[in-house]
């Protein structure tokens, strides 16, 4: 059993790296066996295609994002203490393992239709903190999916330049200013 997890977590892992790279689209089952070894028919062992297999791991990272961030949720007395531990994790994350960051946040439009994921993600839960924050305190004219991408925007782009090599230090050493931006896109 336990030859059979580790095979499973490489071809999730190689997997993983080769549709950040490459997306998903142009990810061959060959690619993944080819880049971690394995046979062709190991990989239908675990998955019916390509797209099951994207979709499991698309699905189960986010789960995961949206758990912690959900609990970051509960844990905070307010939004904005709610809002900058929801940024710093981002950051955390990023710093932690980049291409997962990649996979759940930036997986290209094309590719994020493809896998027609029917979970929660991570940017629902702060929509959902966005939207009850403006009805508390009677913003109804405020648009919480605009407002979440406004923000999920600041820190997104920001990890690009991050990803491009046009910021030198740890993703979390910006944390503070992203918490700053997103501020200020809250009150204006």
């Amino acid at each position: 059993m336990r030859v059979a997890t580790k095979t499973k977590d490489l071809v999730l892992r190689t997997a993983l790296e080769l549709f950040v790279e490459k997306g998903i689209t142009a990810t061959t089952i060959r690619d993944i066996a080819t880049k971690g070894k394995i046979a062709e028919g190991t990989l239908y062992r675990y998955f019916t295609s390509k797209d099951a297999l994207a979709k499991e791991l698309y699905e189960t990272h986010c789960a995961t994002v949206a758990s912690d961030i959900q609990s970051l949720r509960a844990e905070s007395h307010d939004f904005e203490s709610f809002l900058s531990s929801f940024i710093i994790y981002l950051c955390q994350t990023f710093d932690k393992d980049i291409v997962l960051f990649q996979y759940v946040f930036l997986l290209s439009p094309n590719d994020f239709n493809r896998l027609k994921v029917t979970e929660t993600l991570p940017q629902d839960v702060l929509c959902d903190a966005v939207t009850e924050t403006f009805k508390k305190r009677g913003q109804v004219d405020r648009d919480a999916e605009l407002v979440t991408a406004q923000i999920m925007g600041s820190i997104l782009q920001t990890a690009h330049y991050k990803i491009c090599g046009k910021l030198p230090r740890a993703f979390s050493y910006y944390a503070d200013e992203l918490v700053f931006a997103v501020f200020r896109i809250l009150r204006d």
